[in-house]
């Protein structure tokens, strides 16, 4: 795979990530689906926009059993939005987790 696919997929994962960020950002604490519609929501749905038409970019010229898996980059960034806006923490056994998912990615990748 070549170095720009692996960027755009990295990219196309952030973007998920944030846009699951801000949608919490935007539902947290919120009891009514109409109270939830806001700025934040909707930004965090851009975001899974332009993260799609990355991904499709992607899947256009990679095959997709080699693509696929670096969709657990989205979990990873994630777990770190997390910790970093919601203050969640990150637990030894998770980032045991991260360091299993990297090492197969970059199996995956060669």
């Amino acid at each position: 795979m070549s170095l720009y696919n692996i960027l755009i997929i990295i990219v196309s994962c952030l973007c998920a990530a944030i846009g699951q960020t801000l949608l919490k950002m935007g539902v947290d604490g919120k009891s009514s689906l109409i109270s939830a519609f806001n700025w934040n929501v909707v930004y965090g749905g851009i975001m899974y926009i332009i993260g799609l038409i990355l991904w499709l970019i992607v899947l256009s010229s990679e095959p997709l059993n080699i693509v696929y898996p670096f969709t657990l980059l989205s979990i990873i960034f994630v777990m770190l939005f997390s910790f970093v806006f919601f203050s969640e923490p990150i637990s030894l056994m998770q980032f045991i987790g991260i360091s299993f998912i990297l090492f197969g990615l970059y199996l995956i990748s060669r």
